[in-house]
């Protein structure tokens, strides 16, 4: 059996590789995979290529179709996000970008995000 697409889709953006991201990405981009929206695993590994390309396209996104959430993802965000973590309890509990940013002290970068998604109309 392969392997699942969502792990494709995981290392993907931690090699950052935009051309395959784009191939798993197509009709896929309301994804969470578990609590973690696209954008906010894009934020976490710095995949400054897909983020550069996807950003404005991913924080359109309000609503998110909720995929199996992989261990590796929860432990990387477990070693940022510190007593942070305690916010995240619970399965429907969501880690948006904005808060992936701040969660990462990345203020200028979740300024100008937060403006964008306030202008989009998503606040």
């Amino acid at each position: 059996m392969g392997q699942s697409l969502s792990h494709n889709l995981i290392l993907a953006i931690k090699s950052d590789e935009l051309a395959i991201f784009a191939d798993l990405i197509k009709g896929r981009e309301d994804w969470a995979i578990g609590r973690f929206p696209i954008l906010s695993i894009c934020y976490m590994y710095g995949a400054k290529k897909i983020i550069k390309f996807y950003e404005k396209l991913l924080l359109n996104v309000t609503s998110y179709k909720v995929v199996d959430e992989e261990y590796g993802i929860y432990r990387s965000f477990a070693s940022i996000a510190g007593k942070n973590l305690r916010l995240y309890v619970g399965d429907k509990v969501v880690v948006s970008p904005l808060e992936m940013l701040a969660i990462l002290h990345k203020d200028n970068k979740c300024k100008k995000a937060y403006k964008l998604y306030k202008s989009n109309g998503c606040l």
